[in-house]
């Protein structure tokens, strides 16, 4: 018997290569290089560096927590969970590696959710908040569906990493708000 979630992957995956098109795949491509590791994590480390040179210590510390230590759970699931990607001829696009958990999801959100954090707690602009959770948020939802789009990960993938950057953004917040010693 096959699981809800494995039938709810396996729709999905197939729902969406029928319904795939040439500028669908173009945009989508587009959209996932949003949360590429060769991208997020200089990214990361460029902007913990100017928050250190702005003495904001304690950002610093959060962004590293977040995106760092989502990367570096999702690498250890990844390895010690193994599982494989769907079929090669779903793809639209290259990828290596196991699938389980979708290191772009979590990137995603442990990345874009601690901007939007920073943005959020360095202004007083409720609109400009607003607008920083939202477009985390859209970033976020859309470079998931982008990795379902492109046939290189399964729903549960995309859920795992959404759920795996959450947590890491969660601590990251914590580590970002501790009183300064």
């Amino acid at each position: 018997m096959i699981a809800p979630i494995e039938a709810l992957d396996a729709r999905v995956l197939e729902y969406l290569f029928a319904a795939r098109t040439a500028g669908g795949v173009e945009l989508f491509t587009g959209i996932t290089a949003w949360s590429e590791w060769t991208i997020i994590l200089p990214a990361a480390a460029a902007i913990a560096a100017a928050s250190y040179l702005a003495a904001r210590r304690q950002e610093v510390i959060g962004m590293l927590v977040s995106v760092f230590g989502s990367a570096l759970a999702v690498l250890i699931l990844k390895y010690a969970i193994a599982r494989p990607r769907p079929p090669v001829s779903f793809w639209a696009i290259q990828e290596t590696g196991p699938s389980f958990p979708s290191a772009h999801a979590a990137l995603a959100v442990a990345f874009w959710g601690f901007i939007a954090y920073v943005i959020y707690r360095n202004t007083k602009n409720h609109a400009v908040r607003i607008g920083a959770i939202a477009a985390a948020t859209l970033i976020s939802l859309l470079v998931g569906f982008s990795r379902l789009y492109l046939g290189v990960h399964y729903v549960s993938d995309v859920l795992a990493g959404f759920f795996v950057g959450a947590i890491f953004l969660f601590v990251g917040i914590i580590a970002a708000r501790r009183p300064r010693a």
